[in-house]
């Protein structure tokens, strides 16, 4: 059985899907007078947000780096929720002694707040954001370090995310991992990934805890 599951936040535990694509396409409106096509979408979302901007606009991507936070604020809460389940499945790990961290590109102040708001802190003793790693998803650094504080090897630890980016840096990291339908992120392709398993609902998760050997 797993000891230790590691989760990305946005797009895995929180609903913020809606609000991130349309912050990223207002500030591409704004500051590159146009949308956000498919691809681009397929290309940045999972990354920090520094580097979502650079990878629209080598010249303008700080300001459009800060204007997406200001945007992102504003609708923040009312426009942003947990995902069905994940609440119950946080209660089955906490009640089966299994570690949970979460390992995400978001920055700290907004990774906080959607705990607190929530009120899912409790059960994360331990989560590292963009600005407490040197080398951001895929590198397996934040894993590891995750890994160390909770005392747990990574070949008893699971990581779950909905992109590349966090069945990469598990398979990169020597854990399993464990990709959620739920992504709005192509999942065929991301399929081609071979992640150790596929979910549609967080309670899947509780059964691979409860039944992985």
């Amino acid at each position: 059985m797993y000891k230790l599951i590691i989760f990305d936040f946005d797009g895995t535990i929180m609903d913020t899907n809606d609000i991130i694509k349309e912050s990223l396409n207002e500030a591409s409106k704004k500051f590159r007078n146009s949308e956000i096509s498919s691809d681009e979408y397929e290309l940045i979302l999972g990354k920090p947000l520094e580097q979502q901007m650079k990878d629209l606009s080598e010249t303008k991507y700080e300001a459009m780096t800060e204007f997406y936070r200001q945007y992102y604020r504003a609708n923040q809460e009312s426009r942003t929720q947990i995902f069905e389940g994940v609440h119950d499945l946080l209660e089955t790990l906490k009640n089966n002694d299994v570690k949970c961290g979460i390992l995400t590109n978001k920055g700290r102040n907004g990774l906080e707040k959607g705990l607190k708001q929530y009120h899912i802190e409790s059960y994360f003793e331990y989560y590292l954001s963009a600005q407490d790693v040197i080398r951001a998803k895929p590198n397996p650094e934040g894993i590891h370090k995750i890994c160390a504080y909770y005392s747990v090897r990574e070949e008893d630890t699971l990581m779950v995310g909905d992109s590349a980016h966090d069945i990469e840096a598990g398979k990169n990291a020597g854990v399993s991992t464990c990709l959620v339908s739920w992504t709005i992120l192509n999942l065929s392709k991301l399929k081609k990934l071979n992640p150790d398993y596929i979910v549609d609902h967080p309670s899947e998760i509780g059964d691979i805890i409860k039944f992985a050997k």
